[in-house]
């Protein structure tokens, strides 16, 4: 199971709102074998493919900014969103939106759109 543990980021030079980057760490109490989130990502060019199926909501979004934040943390900028088999629950959107901003404060884009 992962945690995560936020961590304070300012590197619009005060234009973007503060987020917190999570990073991933190994550990955690409770797990569920039950697939809520899925992710396929394709980091082989840029911009990086990120294609979402299942569930995104207030639960789920710790997980996929994680995946994306570790992402950053090595270099990614920019992204290509996919998701046509998502479903966005009760705080999949604010999630849509923390994820905008984590990449566009590190200097990258997002681009896709939501559908469905």
């Amino acid at each position: 199971m992962m945690s995560v543990r936020p961590e304070p980021v300012d590197n619009c030079g005060g234009q973007c709102p503060k987020i917190d980057r999570p990073r991933v760490e190994v550990g955690g109490v409770g797990s569920s074998s039950e697939v809520v989130l899925e992710m396929w990502i394709d980091d082989e060019q840029e911009p990086i493919s990120l294609r979402l199926a299942g569930t995104l909501d207030e639960t789920t979004e710790d997980d996929l900014l994680s995946v994306v934040g570790e992402l950053v943390e090595q270099g990614a900028r920019n992204f290509r969103l996919q998701t046509s088999e998502l479903e966005l629950a009760f705080g999949g959107l604010e999630a849509l939106v923390a994820l905008e901003r984590l990449v566009s404060c590190s200097g990258g884009q997002l681009t896709g759109a939501v559908q469905g």
